[in-house]
């Protein structure tokens, strides 16, 4: 038997025999598995939140989980995490770009009071995730949705039900378990009673729904016979839905995973199934945390089982594969797995405030790593949280492996009890897995990934000579904005040169050239690279409340119009007025707005118009216009491009003045002999500089997240909606167990929400009450 302890499982099995060699179909489902787990693993997003509930005005903060594989390491692969704010039309009103680290980050978002009051989402991806779309989706509500309104003369759509025989099959002569899923128009689970009846007529068994639209009924098929379930919903009409057909000859697959440790596998063989493949080697698949064991299983009797020590797994979902001898899939089961080796937290309730200890027990390793977001809520009501309670065990265990919409997730995890086990398992039973069906296996991940993983920002572009032609084999140097050198490379026979992955905290760069010969009398493009957005929005979302927006099929006409909501794109016409902040020059003598320049002309010919107390020298050494100060008499003003500094000989001519969003003059300053700042809002500034071969380029880097204020008191006092009182984004754990909390004293009812995940990929979800 210890070909058996792979996977740290054991298997107690009633079998008659072994066969020492798969059949070379298995071998190449099992090798093909591996190639997945090791070369197309999948990366995975979740966004913990400072609330669940937000208007607009408000902060968002959230953390970002990032984590790759089955295991749910924390991520290794990208670097770079996106995250948008978008509308249903799949438009982005906002997008920041986070630095990963340790699978981690941090940021942002201010909602504009501008913002329709309609429906959002948060989107969370890397690049690596648009190979598969499996984005992160957090729907943000601003307003509730308007109940739907049906005429007199209109009638509720009729629910969808839909029923799933386990492991894919409804056999004949074999006692098999059929789940099913009833959906109300709106997306949501719809509670139902009836009978399940033969083509005479004759009732074979009852069916009812246990939760949330869902539930289970067992009976036995007879070969040749047709069934159809009659059934009412809350509005006691009576429907009727067609039973799959059953299928004369095969095999069976079923799991009893009630038992809080062990699992049960039956296979079960109808007598023509059994009659033709007596004695034939079957093996049985077993995929956990992209671990894999087969079992061998030679079909001489028609019942076979297998006991599973589930104690020992991973919590997560587990695959049961059943494959004929030629490696053809039989039969196909999921089932959830509660580990026993899952981290939990302790707080001392008894010292909240600056001293509040926070413990982590079953941390199982020497060198235990963890990161955790941590938030206090004021006013939280248990049924509020947007998506309907899901947190980070529910989504990157549940949600994220599985089609569908996941009504209630977090229900699942709160309780461990017998019923939501068995809950569970009807929703294991009613969905479909999300990164590939069994069927289509050796069609994924066939041929190079489409979007590589993100290490970082590129900056590329073009060399040409004064002619306009293109300089093959020239040097191009990349500079930081203090000029320290970052890389250097030569260009292509196009005359491109690209630095990707730069991993740097800067978004000011210098890029300077030189031909083959040394001489840098020539041109720079730099080519700004637009940001590929995802093509798919929040569909799956708008379907959760609002299903017959791309259902207006199932809809009567006269009421489709009603209740079919579209927004439109946001758009934010007002403009902030320039303020006059001080700077270490004092305050500005005057800031002029970029809507006063037009497109054509000379950046220096606009400025001459416009800027006061400045005089226009020419330097005739280096063929530009200076510009000094007519308050002082210390120099030359210096020029700043994006709090960048400009060299000496730098041509203010060569910033299109299409681009500039302010220009702000210090005529006057407490030191220095002034200067002149020019902020732009575009990432490419400059016109083809013909002088020096010297481009300033400003990128779009990584965002800065700010910091929550947390006041040393909080009084007490009474909340309409969740209040966020504390927000610490980044509390670690290194090779301890405890924690000093520096929250604040709280005079008031409130909630303390921690969730997050350790190096070894353990997810933690702990609420309490304070």
């Amino acid at each position: 038997m210890k070909n058996l302890l792979l996977l740290a499982i054991i298997i107690f099995a009633t079998i008659g025999g072994y066969a020492q060699q798969s059949a070379p179909a298995v071998d190449a489902l099992i090798n093909k598995l591996k190639d997945i787990a090791e070369n197309h693993a999948t990366e995975k997003v979740y966004l913990s939140f400072d609330k669940p509930v937000y208007k607009t005005g408000d902060t968002i903060y959230f953390k970002a989980f990032v984590t790759l594989g089955d295991k749910h390491l924390p991520s290794t692969l990208s670097n770079v995490l996106h995250v948008d704010l978008i509308n249903l039309t799949n438009k982005s009103t906002n997008h920041v770009k986070l630095r990963i680290k340790e699978g981690t980050a941090w940021g942002d978002f201010t909602l504009p009071d501008s913002l329709n009051p309609q429906d959002y989402a948060i989107r969370g991806y890397t690049a690596w995730m648009k190979n598969e779309g499996n984005y992160f989706y957090k729907r943000l509500t601003l307003s509730q949705p308007p109940a739907v309104k049906l005429s007199a003369q209109s009638k509720t759509p009729a629910p969808d039900l839909q029923f799933f025989p386990e492991g894919g099959y409804l056999v004949a002569d074999i006692d098999t378990k059929i789940a099913f899923k009833a959906l109300a128009y709106n997306g949501k689970g719809i509670n139902l009673k009836g009978r399940i009846v033969d083509d005479a007529g004759k009732q074979v068994a009852e069916i009812n729904s246990t939760h949330l639209g869902m539930g289970s009924f067992t009976f036995k098929a007879k070969n040749g016979v047709g069934y159809k379930a009659v059934v009412t919903f809350n509005d006691n009409r009576e429907y009727i839905y067609q039973l799959p057909t059953t299928v004369s000859k095969g095999i069976s697959l079923a799991v009893d995973n009630t038992m809080p440790d062990s699992a049960r596998i039956s296979i079960t063989s109808n007598r023509p199934y059994f009659r033709d493949n007596r004695n034939k080697v079957h093996t049985l698949l077993i995929y956990s945390q992209g671990l894999i064991k087969t079992v061998p299983c030679t079909l001489d009797t028609a019942l076979i089982t297998l006991d599973v020590a589930t104690k020992k797994l991973a919590s997560g979902i587990v695959q049961v594969v059943l494959l004929s001898p030629e490696g053809q899939i039989l039969a196909h089961r999921r089932l959830f797995v509660f580990g026993n080796n899952d981290l939990t937290l302790h707080l001392d309730k008894d010292s909240v405030g600056s001293s509040t200890v926070l413990s982590v027990t079953n941390t199982n390793t020497a060198n235990f790593r963890a990161n955790f977001s941590v938030s206090i809520l004021g006013g939280l009501k248990p049924d509020e949280g947007g998506e309907a309670g899901s947190n980070i065990m529910s989504y990157l265990l549940l949600s994220s492996d599985l089609k569908g919409y996941i009504e209630d997730p977090d229900y699942y995890f709160r309780s461990r009890s017998l019923q939501s086990r068995q809950h569970l398992d009807l929703v294991m039973l009613t969905h479909g897995y999300n990164k590939w069906s069994w069927n289509e296996l050796f069609k994924y991940g066939q041929g190079p990934a489409k979007f590589p993983a993100e290490k970082g920002f590129s900056i590329s572009g073009l060399v040409k000579d004064m002619a306009g032609n293109a300089l093959y084999n020239a040097t191009v140097m990349l500079f930081t904005k203090d000029l320290k050198v970052v890389n250097e490379q030569v260009t292509d026979k196009q005359g491109s040169f690209s630095f990707n992955d730069l991993d740097l905290p800067d978004t000011a760069f210098v890029l300077k050239a030189l031909s083959a010969k040394g001489s840098d009398k020539l041109k720079i493009t730099y080519t700004e690279k637009a940001e590929q957005l995802p093509d798919t929005g929040m569909d799956e979302l708008a379907n959760v409340y609002n299903a017959m927006v791309d259902s207006t099929k199932k809809i009567p006409a006269d009421i489709s119009r009603k209740t079919k909501r579209t927004l439109q794109e946001v758009t934010i016409t007002a403009k902030k007025t320039a303020k006059l902040e001080m700077t270490p020059m004092g305050l500005p003598d005057q800031v002029i707005s970029g809507d006063k320049f037009d497109s054509d002309g000379q950046m220096m010919a606009k400025l001459m118009g416009r800027l006061r107390n400045v005089d226009f020298i020419w330097d005739q050494t280096k063929n530009i216009f200076r510009m000094k100060s007519r308050h002082i008499y210390r120099g030359i003003m210096k020029v700043y491009v994006n709090d960048m500094e400009m060299q000496d000989d730098f041509n203010i001519n060569n910033i299109d003045p299409h681009v500039v969003e302010t220009v702000t003059a210090f005529t006057n300053p407490t030191t220095g002999a002034g200067a002149v700042v020019i902020k732009t809002n575009r990432a490419r500034l400059f016109k083809n500089d013909p002088s020096k071969g010297i481009t300033p380029v400003s990128v779009a880097g990584y965002y800065n997240a700010r910091e929550f204020y947390v006041p040393k008191f909080v009084a007490a006092e009474s909340f309409d909606k969740p209040k966020t009182l504390f927000w610490n984004a980044n509390l670690q754990f290194f090779n301890n167990d405890k924690q000093i909390l520096n929250l604040p004293q709280i005079k008031t009812k409130s909630t303390l929400i921690i969730e997050g995940m350790a190096n070894d990929g353990r997810l933690v979800y702990e609420a309490f009450n304070l």
